[in-house]
C-alpha cells in the first residue's frame, strides 16, 4: 500500500472524527480527549509503513474503542492490496507455465491471513 503525508492527513483526520463523535455519544469524557488528541499526535509521526499503522491503530482502538472502525477500514485496505499483489504474481507466475510456484505464492498469502 502507498503510505505517504496524504495517507496519513487522511487517518489523522478519520480519527479526529472518530474523537469528535465519541465526545458528541458520550462515550469518552472531555477530560480524556487532550490525553486521547496528545496521544495520537504524539505517535502518528513516527509511523512510516502501514505495517506500523495498523500497529499503531490496534494499539489506540485498545486503550479506546472508539478506534476501532478506522482500524478495521485500514486492515481491509490493506489487505487488499496484498490480495491484488499477489494475484498479479501468481498470474505472471501462470503466464510463465510455473504453476508450482504461483500455487506456493497463493499458499503462503493464505497462510499469512490466517496467522493474522
Amino acid at each position: 500500500m502507498n503510505f505517504d503525508t496524504a495517507h496519513k492527513d487522511k487517518i489523522g483526520k478519520q480519527l479526529a472524527i472518530s474523537l469528535a463523535q465519541g465526545l458528541k455519544e458520550g462515550k469518552i469524557t472531555l477530560k480524556e480527549s487532550p490525553v486521547i488528541s496528545s496521544y495520537i499526535l504524539d505517535n502518528i509521526d513516527k509511523i512510516t509503513d502501514s505495517s506500523q499503522l495498523i500497529e499503531f491503530l490496534k494499539k489506540l482502538s485498545e486503550k479506546w474503542p472508539i478506534f476501532a472502525n478506522t482500524l478495521t477500514l485500514e486492515k481491509g485496505e490493506v489487505e487488499e492490496v496484498e490480495e491484488e499483489k499477489t494475484a498479479k504474481k501468481a498470474t505472471d507466475l501462470i503466464k510463465e507455465n510455473k504453476i508450482d510456484e504461483a500455487l506456493k505464492t497463493i499458499g503462503e498469502t493464505t497462510k499469512k491471513e490466517e496467522k493474522d
